[in-house]
């Protein structure tokens, strides 16, 4: 959000004709004869910046709006602009953020106020991607995707002609937060996988500057895991609570890292060396003393070439407490989720959004006191595939408590829910076997 926007710039066509034809056009080859056609318009390349960047997050879900007025975006943008950068900026934050948002949309119609809702989501329900964007306005949207795995079960298939002859590398799969480092040798910023900074990590910041003032490019990525590890193991309870903490800094993270490039070769402009080098040179900085051990420590990447390799690792893991496994070819670096880097863990989790509860007495085993009767929330509500699940596993007597009573602070929350694999009934819908609350997250998840 730090661009300064030419408001003076004049535009060819009203910003809801615009939209109101991609709406209604469902071709890809539409959408983009319509955005080319209107590449003069220079309002709707600043909303689509607004809604499209991936390093802004504006800190705000919930509002209520009951009327609208006469002003538009096409007349009075400077005023949602300079809105939107209060937001993103926190220059005001929780309830004084909701007050103002409802305030001053208000003012316009409803239109406008779908389009604000839109930049909040980064969709504009438009049916368009940031690639599209970018034919009509070359570079105007950044593509930031940061490599994921995919799950092993989807090559299940094939894993066995995977390994056939070919090698990969086989790490613990950590339970932490991800973190991408874009450093150069005099600052930085710690990225989440989907673009927006950290906050709370800057101690980080030192020990990376001083890899980088060894090294020969401009700026490099450094790509990993951010735990807090108690007795060997990850803490994913603790740094949850505290990575985003305003006015907070983690005083003793641990940055595990199993990746490192240029930015270059992150945003695929070149390509990277294959995984095996990429490591070489990780291992090359630890043996030079370069990798601060009390916050920096590598991933140990262990080569593999069959299933039975990673079967026998993963029992071994999983007795230590591992989280599971992630294996990866031996590749120059790929972005977004591919199947050339995959997960295995004995159970499955995801991100939903709680939608509603189940309250009332229940009687939970508590360490201690044996079976204590709790008035209370037995159960959080989430939509898996379209099936309402009720989650009563996971959850502490405070929460279930305190939730009851406060209900707004659980409903339309992301949380984490660990099950063991879907099930089906007979009539094929999907369901959860033993879902349980791993996490629960203050707002929209960006990690």
């Amino acid at each position: 959000m730090s661009e300064v926007i030419d408001f003076k710039r004049t535009t060819a066509y009203p910003v809801e004709t615009v939209f109101q034809e991609l709406s209604k056009n469902s071709k890809k080859t539409d959408k983009k004869r319509i955005l080319l056609n209107n590449k003069e318009n220079m309002r709707i390349l600043d909303i689509f910046k607004c809604a499209y960047d991936p390093f802004t997050n504006y800190w705000i879900k919930k509002y209520k709006l009951t009327s609208c007025g006469t002003k538009s975006l096409g007349t009075d943008w400077l005023q949602i602009y300079n809105l939107l950068q209060e937001l993103a900026n926190r220059q005001i934050v929780g309830n004084a953020a909701i007050a103002k948002v409802e305030a001053v949309l208000a003012e316009y119609d409803q239109f406008s106020q779908a389009v604000f809702d839109g930049i909040l989501k980064h969709n504009l329900t438009l049916g368009i991607s940031p690639e599209m964007i970018n034919l009509a306005w070359p570079n105007a949207i950044i593509i930031y995707e940061a490599a994921l795995a995919a799950k092993i079960e989807d090559r299940m298939p094939k894993i066995k002609k995977e390994f056939d002859g070919k090698t990969w590398f086989a790490s613990r799969k950590l339970d932490g937060l991800r973190c991408l480092s874009h450093i150069t040798k005099s600052d930085g910023v710690i990225r989440t996988r989907n673009g927006n900074k950290y906050n709370t990590l800057d101690v980080l910041y030192k020990p990376l500057i001083s890899i980088v003032q060894h090294l020969p490019d401009d700026t490099y990525v450094f790509d990993g895991e951010c735990c807090i590890m108690e007795n060997g193991l990850e803490n994913f309870q603790r740094i949850l609570s505290e990575w985003n903490k305003d006015n907070w800094q983690i005083e003793h993270p641990k940055y595990m890292l199993f990746d490192f490039m240029t930015e270059d070769q992150f945003y695929m402009r070149e390509e990277s060396p294959i995984f095996s080098d990429r490591y070489a040179n990780i291992l090359e900085m630890q043996a030079n003393g370069w990798l601060d051990p009390e916050f920096i420590e590598p991933v140990e990447q262990v080569p593999i070439t069959s299933e039975e390799q990673v079967n026998e690792m993963l029992e071994r893991g999983l007795d230590l407490g591992w989280e599971g496994l992630i294996i990866r070819k031996n590749l120059p670096y790929q972005s977004g989720r591919t199947v050339n880097m995959l997960k295995i863990k004995p159970y499955d989790d995801d991100e939903f959004e709680v939608i509603d509860l189940e309250t009332g007495v229940g009687s939970y085993d508590v360490k201690g006191k044996g079976m204590v009767k709790v008035d209370g929330v037995k159960r959080i509500m989430i939509n898996y595939k379209g099936t309402i699940v009720k989650v009563g596993s996971g959850l502490t007597m405070d929460q279930r408590v305190r939730w009851k009573e406060h209900p707004e602070e659980i409903i339309g929350k992301t949380v984490t829910i660990q099950y063991f694999h879907e099930i089906q009934n007979k009539d094929g819908i999907p369901n959860m076997r033993h879902p349980v609350l791993k996490a629960v997250y203050s707002g929209p998840r960006q990690t």
